[in-house]
């Protein structure tokens, strides 16, 4: 692909994340919507990650150098690495299952709207205003009712096996970010550390027990990513793969409309590839895309009858316009506002309501002015990137109902460690999912420093996370502000920040080669 193209996209993706670090440093103390307090301020715990980070790497080396049984390691991490992911899969499972049989809520908001319908699937008039105006929860309702039939089925709480099943969802994700890193960099030592940050910041989030569309959404950008990876490696034909992506993202958008942007940046750095190539790729990258394409018509024309039988309205949908309008919304910083979806809801068809989003747009613009509008993107940063927990408890009504104890020993314990209901105090959780995502967000920055490896496949993946990243960050800046969509990017990020670690790590060993001799991670 084009070089200029391609350095464009990193500076870009520079600029996104030196921002986001610059706004979570010097702006946390401002006053926004829904502020989230942090005991430890981000300059400090930026400070203490960084230098925590850098003493490991010296120990390491250090060690490495000195010790030999780390060489053994290292060859037995190498063997057994598919072994050794499918145990912490099963054993993160098991702790999953154990945490979310404890703790496990009924909630309010969209999440209670989802289930109930799944449960019955009995349709009424305001169900059906409901799910026109937000088609991407129908097709989550039919899966949870095929799992509340089987959880029926076995005698199992139907609610407890949609999220038993989410919860294997994320499990895997982490396993996938690890074989995506490990195809990557080659590296399984740092394939496997990068669990360190997606179990405790990811795997065991209290997201794991809300059963909605983060935890069913966040396999597919990751998955589709770890798809093209294999794709550019691999000489043989991938038309499987290469479907598969489309249609893997299309199911995505369906659930969580943000998973799509991977594929969007696929089709970009593809398109580009498909300009400046050899001839002799041309028709092969044309193809391509034309397939991807098919995929994912095949899926969003196989939505289209599921939505004709079930009796959607399409004059009734919330188009790009009303959530650009609600991320422009000064009194909640950007973020869902009831009285914008009245608003639109008011509006009897699809190009009155653009009409009127368009008509407000243009009003809150004019009225913010240049500094106004600065001043409120910085307010979203903050909602958007400066919660770790993905805006636990933010949502309305959320502790709707809290069921009877399962262990009266474990219980208490992830109430007081999870929870600020009531009488509980989270601070410590929260602080420490804080950190992990402040660590996670300054070693993405190390994604820009230049590859060792000149092959073009890797510029195109590289290509390819740069978009993600810069696509991930616009779509919250411009849409509705929520510190829960980074959920489904989480792996994302990791993926960022751990080639991040290692690129940084070879770039002090060339730095100081004078002072660390023939050391390599």
């Amino acid at each position: 692909m084009s070089r200029k193209l391609f350095v464009f996209n990193k500076f870009l993706f520079a600029i996104c994340l030196v921002s986001i670090t610059l706004i979570l440093t010097f702006f946390e103390y401002i006053n926004y919507f829904l502020k989230v307090f942090h005991p430890l301020p981000n300059w400090v715990n930026f400070l203490l990650l960084v230098s925590v980070t850098f003493f490991l790497m010296y120990l390491f080396i250090f060690l490495k150098k000195k010790h030999h049984s780390f060489k053994s390691l290292f060859l037995w991490i190498n063997k057994y690495f598919k072994n050794i992911l499918i145990v912490i899969s099963i054993l993160l499972f098991v702790l999953q299952i154990i945490i979310a049989w404890n703790f496990y809520f009924k909630t309010g908001w969209d999440v209670e709207v989802v289930f109930n319908f799944a449960n019955t699937l009995e349709k009424n008039d305001w169900l059906q205003w409901y799910f026109s105006a937000h088609p991407n929860n129908l097709l989550l309702a039919y899966i949870f009712s095929i799992i509340i039939k089987f959880a029926n089925f076995i005698g199992m709480d139907p609610y407890f096996g949609i999220i038993v099943i989410g919860s294997l969802l994320v499990n895997i994700s982490g396993i996938i970010t690890a074989l995506v890193l490990n195809d990557y960099s080659k590296n399984k030592v740092l394939a496997l550390l990068s669990l360190c940050i997606f179990i405790p910041w990811v795997a065991l989030s209290p997201w794991i027990v809300i059963p909605y569309s983060d935890i069913y959404g966040i396999i597919f950008p990751v998955l589709v990513l770890y798809l093209y990876i294999k794709v550019k490696q691999s000489n043989a034909s991938n038309y499987f793969r290469i479907f598969m992506i489309g249609f893997l993202s299309a199911v995505g958008y369906l659930i969580k409309a943000s998973t799509i942007i991977v594929l969007i940046a696929i089709i970009i750095t593809e398109i580009f590839e498909l300009i400046s190539n050899q001839p002799r790729n041309k028709r092969a990258i044309t193809n391509n895309i034309i397939l991807l394409l098919c995929s994912v018509g095949l899926v969003f024309a196989s939505f289209s009858i599921l939505k004709t039988s079930f009796g959607i309205n399409e004059e009734r949908s919330f188009g790009p316009t009303h959530f650009i309008m609600m991320g422009l919304n000064a009194e909640t910083s950007g973020r869902y506002d009831e009285e914008d979806a009245l608003y639109s809801k008011s509006f009897q068809t699809k190009a009155e309501r653009q009409r009127a989003n368009v008509q407000v747009i243009k009003e809150r613009l004019n009225n913010f002015g240049p500094l106004g509008l600065i001043k409120h993107l910085v307010n979203k940063a903050l909602i958007n990137f400066n919660d770790g927990s993905f805006a636990w408890e933010l949502e309305g009504n959320f502790y709707k109902e809290l069921l009877p104890n399962n262990n009266k020993i474990l219980a208490p314990i992830l109430m007081k460690f999870y929870s600020s209901y009531e009488d509980y105090d989270n601070t410590v959780f929260k602080q420490i999912v804080q950190s992990l995502w402040l660590w996670v967000l300054i070693f993405s920055l190390g994604f820009i420093i230049p590859l060792q490896n000149n092959n073009l496949i890797y510029f195109s993946i590289d290509n390819v996370v740069y978009l993600s990243i810069i696509g991930f960050v616009l779509f919250v800046m411009i849409f509705e502000a929520r510190a829960r969509y980074l959920f489904v990017f989480a792996p994302i990020f990791i993926i960022c920040a751990f080639i991040g670690l290692e690129r940084t790590y070879h770039y002090l060993l060339q730095v100081f080669h004078g002072l660390i001799i023939n050391a390599d991670l």
